[in-house]
């Protein structure tokens, strides 16, 4: 009778054990998703069938605690069309609580779709040059995954545009 007793104690010690340690593995209910800002845009790799380019994310952070990131996905979108998909460099990253952290992405575009998207540069209205970031990143090494979302306006999409048809006339 004592063995079964301390064999279920055992169990219970080892449950409550696991919650605990899953209470770091959940996000805070009152989290607010990181600021993304842009800059430094390169290409990396031009190959035959891809192009890979890298992309500088300045993610900053308004809260009370840090935000432990793994496994960040992006995927980019320009005037309504799929057009790259992203990883973070570093598989598993902090953004530090009221603090700010440059994440670089490496994009990888389709050699094709690189090339329709420039050719559409000359036809398109300007107002439709359009960008739509969606991505997700796991809380820390958790099964649990952080939607993210950033729409705008590409204005260096713009001048090159006005470039392009400079030299196409």
């Amino acid at each position: 009778m004592n063995i079964n007793r301390g064999k279920r104690l055992g169990f219970i010690i080892v449950v409550a054990g696991f919650i605990l340690s899953a209470c770091n593995a959940i996000p805070p209910l009152n989290l607010v998703p990181p600021q993304l800002g842009f800059s430094n845009l390169a290409v990396s790799d031009v190959g035959l069938s891809n192009v890979k380019f890298m992309v500088t994310v300045e993610a900053t952070n308004t809260n009370d605690t840090d935000i432990p990131l793994s496994d960040t996905k992006f995927e980019l979108n320009l005037m309504g069309s799929s057009f790259a998909t992203g990883v973070a460099k570093e598989t598993s990253l902090v953004i530090p609580k009221k603090g700010t952290k440059t994440i670089p992405i490496e994009f990888t575009v389709p050699t094709s779709l690189l090339i329709d998207t420039v050719r559409k540069l000359n036809v398109k209205e300007l107002s439709n040059f359009t960008y739509n970031l969606k991505g997700s990143a796991r809380w820390g090494s958790g099964p649990f995954s952080i939607p993210f979302e950033r729409k705008g306006d590409l204005s260096a999409l713009k001048s090159l545009a006005n470039l392009l048809r400079v030299f196409g006339n």
